[in-house]
């Protein structure tokens, strides 16, 4: 969905903080302040009390126990502690998936381990596609063996070892889920199995990641989205201009540029689409933007707290820990309980 973290594209990491922490690690909590000089970042715990001082160019949120950050125009790692585990010395990263993180070094990708290790070391080309890995397999982007100086780069996938599993050999692709992976082919997307063969032959001009069995997908490139199953079938008929994976059950929709609602897996509304923005359910929640404020809901689309909040500054609002960072009033950031209480204010220099 993007690319890795670097000081050059902060503006697009903006959008994209997924995060999870498991449930015996800390939980911490990204918060911002704006000094005169720039937007500063750094991390609060439950009590809002201050673990990593916002000193940081920019914070991504925590996945797997590890967060990364950037500092100096380099980008490194936290643990959820607030311990710097590696040092800001590389171009651009990603998030841990699996125990391990793609990280740029000289130009080129390799993976890092939970204590900063170089478990692959790199040797992989720039991947417009996320470098993750999912199911033991990471996609990656490099030159197909004998063929260097003659076809540009491809997509193929490695196991943990950094083996070769898959030869490089599609346009694009993502990462596997639920045992198939979108890649790119002659026809449009498609999907293929971990021997790198075609279960569903490339036929669609978007698809994106199987989740409870289902992906979304649009036919044509004029065509509106629906869903289809394992076999390529289509179970819920194209109706929208866009869509997105189930997450808890629930898929974002949408008919207009700001006309999202939601569904279930047999493509029935459960929120009408009149919201301006969806994040991800997270614990039984989502965060809905209506008239420019955010609220939440449940997974029946009943409004659990009203919309009163102002947008965050960057990425999602999503509850962790029975908790939720909002902008409480103005630029004041805080944390709200599951009905919506205020628990603490973060108290800012």
């Amino acid at each position: 969905m993007a690319r890795g973290q670097t000081a050059a594209s902060l503006a697009l990491l903006l959008a994209l903080s997924v995060a999870a922490s498991p449930a015996d690690d800390p939980v911490l909590y990204r918060f911002s302040v704006t000094t005169p000089e720039a937007r500063q970042w750094g991390f609060v715990d439950s009590t809002c009390a201050v673990v990593v001082k916002p000193t940081l160019e920019y914070a991504r949120e925590f996945r797997e126990g590890m967060a990364s950050f950037v500092q100096g125009g380099k980008v490194g790692y936290l643990d959820a502690t607030g311990k710097i585990v590696v040092p800001a010395t590389y171009e651009e990263t990603y998030d841990f998936s699996e125990g391990l993180a793609a990280v740029k070094s000289n130009g080129l990708w390799g993976f890092v381990d939970k204590a900063g290790r170089m478990a692959i070391a790199p040797q992989f080309l720039d991947n417009p596609h996320l470098n993750e890995f999912h199911e033991g397999l990471a996609n990656v982007q490099l030159r197909p063996s004998g063929l260097k100086w003659v076809l540009g780069p491809k997509v193929g996938f490695i196991d943990r070892t950094g083996r070769v599993v898959v030869e490089p050999q599609f346009p694009y692709g993502n990462h596997f889920s639920e045992g198939l992976a979108r890649v790119g082919g002659s026809g449009g997307d498609g999907y293929i199995d971990k021997t790198g063969a075609w279960v569903i032959k490339p036929q669609f001009s978007y698809a994106g990641d199987f989740v409870d069995g289902l992906a979304p997908v649009r036919l044509t490139s004029e065509g509106q989205h629906g869903y289809i199953d394992k076999t390529g079938k289509v179970v819920i008929a194209p109706q929208w201009e866009g869509n997105e994976e189930f997450k808890e059950g629930r898929a974002v929709v949408r008919t207009g540029a700001s006309q999202r609602g939601m569904i279930d897996s047999a493509g029935r509304v459960v929120l009408p689409l009149e919201a301006q923005h969806i994040d991800d359910f997270s614990e039984g929640l989502a965060a809905v933007r209506r008239g420019g404020k955010v609220g939440f809901v449940d997974r029946e689309g009943k409004v659990v707290i009203a919309p009163r909040f102002d947008p965050p500054v960057a990425g999602s609002v999503r509850f962790q820990r029975g908790f939720a960072l909002v902008k409480l009033d103005g630029n004041r950031e805080g944390l709200v309980d599951r009905e919506g209480k205020t628990v603490c204010a973060i108290a800012t220099p």
